[in-house]
């Protein structure tokens, strides 16, 4: 097995680990929510937890994009294939956690508020997440190796 065969089904067992923690909290905060366990009320203070989430949400993303392109021309730099999949693999980690954080972060928004925008916010940022998964081809795209 190749390095960069060995770098994406690492980076995949990663992936995988975090899209299911963040599936489980948020059926857990829907369990929790519909029971009615968290008492709490709808306020007019709520829309400032979805602005606040719809705001986290779109700078996670962004912030994302620009820090995976910074990346791949660094990458494109670096010359030993080993010191190519140390950095890749601690990029890819860094944009993993930027938005399962931000996903994570909503959830419990939701949790306070019971505000159903705050869960579907949470969902693109989950859907969001299921597209950052990595490939070979992907990868040897990126390092340049065909």
């Amino acid at each position: 097995m190749s390095n960069i065969e060995s770098l994406v089904k690492v980076l995949k067992i990663i992936h995988f680990a975090m899209l299911m923690g963040m599936i489980v909290l948020g059926i857990a905060a829907w369990v929790v929510t519909e029971k009615g366990t968290v008492p709490l009320m709808p306020t007019e203070q709520d829309s400032i937890f979805f602005y606040a989430a719809l705001m986290m949400a779109s700078s996670a993303a962004i912030v994302g994009f620009l820090l995976q392109k910074r990346d791949k021309e660094t990458i494109k730099e670096i010359n030993e294939m080993e010191e190519k999949v140390v950095f890749y693999r601690s990029a890819t980690i860094r944009h993993f956690a930027i938005i399962e954080g931000v996903a994570l972060l909503n959830t419990i928004f939701f949790m306070i508020t019971a505000d159903i925008k705050i869960l579907i916010v949470t969902v693109f940022m989950l859907l969001y997440f299921l597209t950052l998964q990595p490939g070979v081809v992907k990868v040897k795209q990126i390092f340049g190796v065909f």
